[in-house]
């Protein structure tokens, strides 16, 4: 159970750095003590009232912050009023801060990168994922069981470091509250989390066992999703080409992720899995086309990125097949298709229906 409050404590730091600024200056501290306090008190309780003092603040969580980034937009539009009237000797229309805190980086017009080392920084993580997945099996060389214990380490260690890169570019990014070579960073730090936890979960249910309880597995799970979202909707509020960056980040992991599902036992693919280091540098080249182009040049990476998941996708499948069928078991093609092209049209989608929101604020903000 301490894990448990370890790890939802950590959660809730995460979501209370969402908050406008000026928020978080006044109330940030308060905030996680008071809410450290109820959750270890109520870990002492039992599972259900820790399920139910985090549903209570999961509840309540978009609604406050959505209040508190519409006061700050009140707050400006009134400043500015008070600029136009008193000629100049007014409260300025927005401090820059305020301003940033949901518009931060966004340009006015055609977005892009114009650095070109900050596009190459947002173009790594694809290609760092996939050489930690192809050269994990290549160390360990043999099914697990047989390996010697140095080479089963070193595998490991070689495999997690580049996951372990990317998390921390991830959360450096969000500290600095999504700079514009941040958002793949995000995205695939987001999607290796998940797909961490949806490991970790399953390896237990192997055993019969959990994480840390069942009704504490569900909360992390759907406050991990919770939290995607809500990180997913800033980028979007910035404008569709950030969101569809981040969902860049999102679909590119998901996808790479299925060489380790054909390297991992019964199959043991090691060579199919050396194919992920070629398709994420593709990837990578594309991220970083995308980073640097037009609108016309995005929308050909995206049906690039998918269809590389998509050949991706059908190889594995190819793998698993024979597996499959002597258990009687359906392809899972198609709905891998559906999740992974959900994945990459998600941020896009949300930043293009956030549109008219984004014009209702720039107005309100003059």
């Amino acid at each position: 159970m301490n894990v448990a409050v370890l790890l939802i404590t950590y959660v809730y730091a995460f979501l209370v750095r969402l908050y406008p600024r000026n928020f978080r200056a006044d109330f940030e501290e308060e905030m996680r003590t008071v809410f450290a306090d109820a959750v270890a008190e109520a870990a002492g309780r039992g599972g259900a009232s820790l399920a139910s003092v985090c549903w209570r603040e999961v509840r309540d969580w978009p609604r406050v912050l959505l209040s508190e980034y519409w006061l700050n937009v009140r707050m400006c539009h009134r400043g500015m009023a008070v600029h136009k009237t008193d000629e100049g000797l007014g409260t300025p229309s927005c401090s820059a801060s305020r301003r940033n805190d949901v518009f931060e980086n966004e340009r006015i017009g055609k977005w892009r990168i114009d650095n070109p080392r900050r596009a190459l920084a947002a173009a790594l993580p694809p290609l760092l994922f996939s050489l930690g997945i192809a050269l994990s099996w290549q160390v360990i060389g043999v099914p697990w069981y047989t390996a010697p214990p140095w080479r089963l380490i070193a595998g490991v260690v070689v495999g997690l470091a580049p996951a372990a890169v990317i998390a921390i570019g991830g959360l450096i990014a969000l500290v600095r509250r999504l700079p514009d070579w941040g958002y793949v960073w995000v995205g695939a730090a987001m999607m290796g989390l998940a797909l961490l936890l949806k490991t970790l979960a399953e390896e237990r249910a192997e055993v019969g066992a959990f994480l840390i309880s069942p009704v504490a597995d569900i909360i992390v799970m759907l406050v991990v999703l919770l939290a995607g979202l809500v990180v997913l909707s800033v980028a979007a509020l910035r404008g569709w080409p950030q969101a569809g960056l981040m969902s860049i980040g999102l679909a590119a992991t998901l996808g790479l992720s299925l060489f380790y599902a054909v390297a991992i036992p019964p199959f043991y693919r090691r060579d199919v899995a050396l194919l992920a280091v070629p398709l994420g540098l593709l990837v990578a080249a594309l991220t970083y086309v995308y980073a640097r182009g037009s609108d016309l040049a995005r929308i050909a990476v995206l049906v690039g990125i998918e269809l590389v998941n998509v050949g991706i996708a059908w190889a594995a499948d190819r793998v698993w097949q024979d597996w499959l069928l002597a258990r009687g078991q359906p392809s899972p093609l198609l709905p891998l298709l559906v999740l992974l092209t959900g994945a990459l049209l998600a941020g896009p989608l949300l930043g293009l229906l956030g549109r008219p929101l984004r014009g209702v604020l720039r107005r309100a903000w003059g």
